[in-house]
C-alpha cells in the first residue's frame, strides 16, 4: 500500500521501520471492516471508526487544507462495556 504524508510517498514498510526504530513498534492490525467483530469479542461497543478523511475534515482547515493526510492508519473509538 502506498499512501502520501506531507506530499512525500510513505509505504507500509516504511512506517513499520520508522515505528520500530522509535521503540513503538506495531504489534497488530486490523482492517477498518474487521474492528468491530474484533473489538466486540473483548466487550467493547459502541463503536466509531476514525478514518484518515474523517480527520483531515475535523481538523485540516485554512492554511493545513492541502496537506496530505496518510490513509494507512485509522483510529477506532470504542466504550468497555
Amino acid at each position: 500500500m502506498m499512501s502520501q504524508v506531507d506530499g512525500s510517498p510513505v509505504t507500509e514498510k516504511n512506517m513499520l521501520d520508522y515505528a520500530a526504530g522509535q521503540s513503538e513498534p506495531f504489534l497488530f492490525g486490523i482492517e477498518d471492516e474487521a474492528a468491530e467483530a474484533f473489538l466486540t469479542k473483548l466487550c467493547f461497543s459502541w463503536f466509531q471508526n476514525v478514518t484518515s478523511d474523517d480527520c483531515k475534515r475535523a481538523y485540516f482547515h485554512e492554511v493545513n487544507k492541502d496537506r496530505s493526510v496518510c490513509s494507512l492508519l485509522s483510529f477506532v473509538h470504542a466504550v468497555v462495556e
